[in-house]
């Protein structure tokens, strides 16, 4: 095995967006040209065989990727994980292939990693899904094979609040494939809830994403499983209850050709879905749901000679950064590039304009399949090459793991974000009535944009109510997932709180907090507070 670290041959494009039209779940609208990001750092591991890196996660600076390795001649795979710790040498060990010998995502975090895949069963020859957890050093602390007489094939896991989560698709022996959706408890990997539906000739849950008590599932399918068929296969999202599995709301939307849902991500009020469009011009659709479903955007990247597949997607509160494939010229101006190059792409989370883009390739095909996000609003980046993207082939395809950043900030963009409360300080006494007034200013130069998060606590016998303008954004506010539209400069956003105190409300019952930032690399932020006092009646 060789590994090496490495500066990649970068052909670094801006992305200009042309309008379209699609049976789909918005409008498709234009997007402007964005700025690109620079070159991502990374590194290239492989063998004589071909290594493909299918997962990856980064947690405390760590980062954990895992894939197999397929001997280009007879033979099975094997599953492995690779770890790259700030400055040690990348440690890869594998798999014992009769648990998995392909791996097929990751989950990290202070617990550890979990690892889902798949083996096949040398006597049925059907696919069994397990899933494996380690520890921080590398040991193995359960393994569950997920064995319901069915054959299954695991795409992505989640691990959120002592549970874990993993989407797939299962079939049955004489029936369809149909979506899969599992829950393991973290601490022992027993399997505590399974669900199966929408069987049909293919159906596969290929992302999943939990947040708060929503559990989004995208995929595709062959036939009508959540609307009407409108091509070879269709895109599927479909939110589910994340206690019980049962469906909230679904949709089913695509093309004549063959449309799938490459990743899903919620942050705070937002569910951004990234979809392949398969009909002409071939491009990757990135869209903006509510949590009920209730679409907001659609923005399409079309290419002019190839293709765009999304295979992964992340979210924060600047927006969704999608990682894929990309084979042909991107715009108009740059190209045309004759390889399948990695690329990823960042959209305004309130327009769903492109923030920046960034593509790495040479001469041979490099692929990206999953992505991590980072907290500077970058990605860490996994999948595969032909080439020598990072450091010379070891001789088959190499598994890569790259850091993207953002763009920093052009030149004379000055940034500068100010939040105020006024009052700061609100007294209300018992029975009675108060409002304040919170407000977000972007005092920067033309070029910056701002956004802010707030949260109110409420103690007891508190009652709130939150407006901006004409919206009530009170349960927003009250759940913490808040956040406010971007501010261009020069612009001031209000929101005003009125509370009321009941008889049995205490001393010191509410305190509301704002963090308002920069949606630029370097950023600055600015934080208030308002307190509540109540007095007693006289």
């Amino acid at each position: 095995m060789r590994t090496r670290l490495g500066a990649p041959r970068l052909a670094a494009v801006t992305l200009l967006l042309s309008g379209l039209t699609t049976a789909s779940i918005a409008p498709l609208t234009p997007a402007s040209a964005a700025p690109v990001a620079p070159a991502p750092f990374g590194i290239q591991s492989g063998t004589v065989d071909d290594d493909v890196i299918d997962g990856v996660d980064i947690h405390d600076g760590v980062v954990t990727a895992v894939g197999r390795t397929a001997p280009q001649g007879p033979g099975a795979s094997e599953a492995f994980v690779l770890t790259v710790r700030p400055g040690e040498p990348p440690a890869r060990r594998a798999i014992a292939r009769d648990v998995m010998d392909d791996a097929a995502a990751v989950d990290a975090g202070a617990w550890g990693a979990v690892v889902v895949g798949s083996s096949t069963d040398p006597e049925s020859a059907a696919w069994e899904l397990t899933a494996q957890r380690y520890d921080s050093s590398g040991e193995v602390l359960w393994t569950t094979t997920l064995d319901q007489g069915a054959s299954d094939l695991p795409s992505d896991v989640v691990v959120a609040d002592g549970t874990v989560y993993v989407a797939g698709d299962s079939r049955a022996p004489g029936e369809g494939r149909g979506f899969l959706v599992a829950t393991l408890d973290l601490e022992t990997g027993a399997e505590q809830q399974r669900r199966v539906w929408g069987r049909g000739p293919w159906s596969s849950a290929t992302r999943i994403a939990v947040d708060g008590d929503l559990l989004v599932v995208g995929g595709f399918a062959q036939h009508a499983a959540e609307g009407p068929h409108l091509g070879y296969s269709d895109a599927v999202v479909v939110g589910l209850d994340r206690a019980t599995l049962a469906t909230r709301w679904a949709t089913q939307f695509g093309t004549a050709g063959q449309d799938l849902v490459g990743g899903v991500a919620v942050a705070g009020e937002a569910v951004y879905v990234a979809s392949r469009r398969a009909r002409e011009p071939v491009g990757m659709v990135m869209s903006r749901l509510r949590r009920d479903g209730t679409p907001v955007w659609n923005r399409a990247t079309p290419v002019g000679d190839g293709l765009a597949e999304p295979l992964d997607l992340v979210a924060d509160a600047r927006g969704p950064v999608a990682v894929g494939l990309v084979e042909g010229r991107l715009d108009t101006t740059t190209g045309p590039f004759e390889t399948v190059d990695a690329f990823a792409q960042a959209f305004d989370a309130a327009t769903g304009a492109v923030r920046w883009t960034s593509r790495a390739g040479d001469a041979a095909t490099s692929e990206s399949y999953r992505a991590a996000a980072l907290s500077g609003g970058g990605v860490v980046a996994a999948g595969a090459t032909d080439g020598d993207l990072f450091a010379p082939s070891a001789g088959g395809r190499d598994a890569i793991v790259a850091v993207v950043a953002p763009p920093a900030a052009p030149p004379g963009v000055r940034r500068s974000v100010r939040a105020t409360v006024r009052p700061a300080s609100l007294r209300v006494r018992a029975g009675t009535s108060g409002s304040a007034t919170i407000a977000l200013t972007n005092a920067g130069s033309a070029g910056d944009a701002v956004r802010a998060r707030l949260v109110c606590r409420p103690g007891a016998g508190i009652r709130l109510v939150a407006t901006q303008g004409r919206r009530n954004v009170t349960s927003a506010l009250l759940r913490g997932t808040y956040a406010t539209p971007t501010l261009a400069a020069g612009r001031t956003s209000s929101l005003r709180v009125r509370v009321t105190a009941t008889r049995g409300a205490r001393a010191r019952g509410l305190v509301c907090s704002v963090r308002a930032t920069s949606a630029g690399t370097p950023a600055t932020s600015d934080t208030a507070t308002l307190k509540l006092t109540i007095l007693r009646r006289r």
